[in-house]
């Protein structure tokens, strides 16, 4: 039976021969072709288009390229007779079924080795095909048909290893075309007339585990390579590290808006999308990023302006931490999660387009396993944190599903069963859609432009609300006082004349103490009044007390129990001394310790006289008898 074929290997007085019958190869000789005219001259080259028979012939021998005989080929078992050349286009392997189709892929294809032997991938069709009442929902994909070529890649032995820069869960473009000699489908550009479109192109890498950022820092070596370091959107984590080798190449991209010559013109503050892996360097985990896509200017955005020209009033200022607590005229609304990770809402998503299930990679912080199922409960989705182990620090990833009627039903009613507290904290609901309080940090005077000036409490102030992606905090810029609070009139006075007192207690190590004033006038009653170490003038040179450290003040500085002279200070209503000298000693009149009880010294005067005159009895009467 005669079957056809395609030349795909020649040798000197020989080749092989590529069926549509069989995988094997078939082996030829050139005498055994046909040619029409009895040309004699036999001219075959590769790709040439062949009829033949297949026959299985043990006896198949070819002339030593030394004449020193004949001798008989190895693993040669199938010969082809009765070659007749065929016109182009005669022979068909495949036949084309449907072009740009989209489909995800299930099975990476593996590259052949020295050592592993390949095999083809398996893409799942988005929309499933039908040839001749066969209904087709996945194709075959071979790594040759897949464009970027190969990269080259070092495994956990440090042995050389080659892979593809597609990954699993990838969504590729591709021509379908059905495989006479597999008997299936397969992902191919076999009928593409466009060189430029032709291969198997990736549409939208996998969401699951990809991110986005800025270039912060970029060394560039002279031969075009370099690394640096991105700053990511949407964690709050350290920057991740990356190689310029790990620029996607531009070949296999398709729909992703991507600069033809990323590797030139990656420059600090560049935008990009990319993969973040957890590798071993050096004994300890750390995070690189892979897979780099060079994005359009001003593309990723680090955080984002909800309100500007919002005015507010300062209610609460926090010295010791620097901070202002901000009531503003209106409510905020918050930037929902969906918009602050872009890429966890799209693999939520694509549940049930191409798999009922997904699974993130561990998270660096709770956090963000909290936010992904809280994402996964408001899709109606079934979202379980797994693999926690907290004796090797180890924080789960999540695992999310598409649930089913009954357990949505479950989980609606669990929902409506608890507080909002509750759900808050699982972040099942996000209830903090607003905002109307803030707290402003002092670097957003500096750090943003606002003015040096700082407010205190009640000053009036306008500003822009801004949000931050990485950790949804809230900030303030551009901000501008408007109106200060007047001056309160009982704020800081001071009496008109000195007092004395004594000094009850020193905070040696807080700059701080306490100067006891007895009341005259109110029965001296004692009274502590706080002063600072800066408010004491000291006898030499009138050095006051601030400068001389916290426990390296001079010998004559105040102790416990000197007498002091100061002048009473209110300061936002609370009484404080200030003006602090050294008094000579008795200026200070202290109270006689009160008795109580008026008729006890009597009472104790008596009995010592009878006890004394009882014994000068006993005493006489032992002596006169």
């Amino acid at each position: 039976m005669s079957k056809g074929g395609i030349v795909v290997e020649l040798n000197k007085e020989s080749g092989y021969i590529k069926s549509l019958a069989r995988r094997e190869k078939v082996h030829f000789i050139y005498s055994r072709v046909k040619l029409e005219n009895d040309v004699e001259n036999i001219i075959i080259e590769i790709g040439q288009e062949v009829e033949f028979h297949v026959i299985n012939d043990d006896s198949i021998d070819i002339k030593g390229k030394q004449g020193r005989g004949r001798f008989k080929i190895a693993n040669t078992s199938l010969s082809a007779r009765q070659i007749k050349i065929l016109p182009k286009g005669s022979v068909q392997f495949f036949h084309s079924v449907a072009e740009s189709v989209e489909g995800m892929i299930k099975v990476l294809p593996r590259v052949p080795t020295q050592h592993n032997a390949g095999y083809p991938g398996v893409i799942k069709l988005k929309q499933p095909l039908e040839r001749e009442g066969e209904i087709f929902e996945e194709v075959n994909v071979s790594f040759e048909d897949i464009m970027g070529g190969i990269r080259q890649s070092y495994g956990s032995r440090g042995d050389k290893d080659s892979e593809l820069w597609i990954k699993k869960g990838d969504v590729l473009c591709f021509d379908v075309v059905y495989d006479v000699v597999e008997g299936g489908m397969k992902a191919s550009d076999i009928f593409c007339q466009n060189d430029e479109e032709k291969g198997v192109k990736l549409v939208t890498p996998c969401y699951i585990g990809r991110s986005e950022g800025i270039v912060c820092a970029l060394k560039k070596m002279s031969d075009g390579f370099g690394f640096g370091f991105i700053r990511c959107a949407e964690e709050k984590a350290d920057n991740i590290y990356f190689n310029m080798n790990d620029l996607l190449p531009e070949t296999l991209l398709k729909t992703i808006p991507s600069s033809p010559d990323a590797r030139s013109e990656i420059a600090t503050n560049s935008a990009v999308s990319f993969d973040i892996l957890t590798r071993k360097h050096e004994g300890k985990e750390k995070r690189f990023a892979d897979r780099i896509v060079l994005l359009p200017k001003s593309s990723v955005i680090m955080e984002k302006t909800l309100v500007t020209g919002m005015k507010g009033m300062i209610n609460l200022e926090n010295k010791k931490r620097s901070t202002w607590n901000v009531i503003m005229d209106e409510c905020v609304e918050l930037l929902p999660n969906d918009v602050m990770r872009p890429y966890i809402a799209q693999a939520l998503d694509s549940i049930g387009s191409y798999s009922d299930e997904i699974s993130f990679p561990e998270r660096q912080q709770h956090r963000e396993n909290n936010i992904i199922m809280g994402m996964a409960h408001s899709r109606g989705l079934e979202a379980n944190l797994v693999g926690v182990d907290l004796e090797h620090n180890k924080k789960g990833h999540v695992v999310v599903r598409k649930a089913s009627k009954a357990d949505s039903s479950a989980a609606e009613g669990n929902i409506e069963d608890k507080s909002a507290e509750a759900l808050e904290k699982e972040n099942i609901v996000n209830d903090r859609k607003q905002v109307k309080e803030i707290v402003i940090e002092k670097q957003s005077f500096v750090s943003r432009g606002s003015s040096t000036e700082y407010p205190k409490e009640g000053d009036f102030i306008q500003f822009d609300v801004i949000q931050k992606r990485c950790d949804g905090k809230v900030e303030a810029a551009n901000i501008t006082i408007l109106d200060r609070k007047a001056p309160d009139e009982e704020a800081e006075t001071k009496s008109t004349s000195e007092t004395v007192g004594i000094v009850d207690n020193i905070m040696k190590y807080k700059s701080y103490g306490f100067i006891a004033m007895y009341n005259e006038a109110n029965n001296f009653e004692k009274e502590k009044i706080f002063f600072h170490f800066n408010d004491v003038t000291l006898e030499n040179n009138n050095q006051r007390g601030k400068g001389r450290g916290r426990n390296k003040q001079s010998d004559n500085f105040l102790r416990k129990g000197d007498e002091v002279s100061f002048v009473v200070t209110f300061r936002n209503g609370k009484k404080s001394a200030s003006g602090i000298h050294r008094a000579p000693m008795g200026s200070v009149k202290v109270p006689e310790p009160f008795d109580s009880n008026p008729c006890q010294g009597l009472h104790t005067l008596l009995s010592s006289f009878f006890i004394f005159f009882s014994e000068c009895v006993v005493f006489l009467f032992q002596v006169t008898f």
